[in-house]
């Protein structure tokens, strides 16, 4: 999960701070900024540790593996 993690925090910093989003930039506090950083970060584990339930990678990685191996691979995990 840490490609899709990484590249998710990208998508949703552009969404809240760029002007084609919310234009938080420079609105927003030091400790404003840390606090949405440390929530941003708690959903991602939470939603993270839920979708590793059900399946063997994150999104990302999953699709980076069946490029690589030129194959569509299992993605769901199997159950026992």
């Amino acid at each position: 999960m840490a490609l899709t993690n990484y590249i998710l925090q990208s998508v949703i910093s552009l969404i809240i701070f760029t002007s084609s989003g919310l234009s938080l930039y420079e609105r927003l506090s030091p400790f404003e900024t840390l606090l949405l950083a440390i929530v941003i970060f708690c959903l991602q584990v939470l939603v993270s540790n839920l979708w590793l339930r059900y399946f063997k990678f994150g999104p990302l990685e999953w699709l980076w593996r069946c490029v690589s191996y030129g194959q569509v691979l299992p993605l769901k995990k199997e159950r026992t």
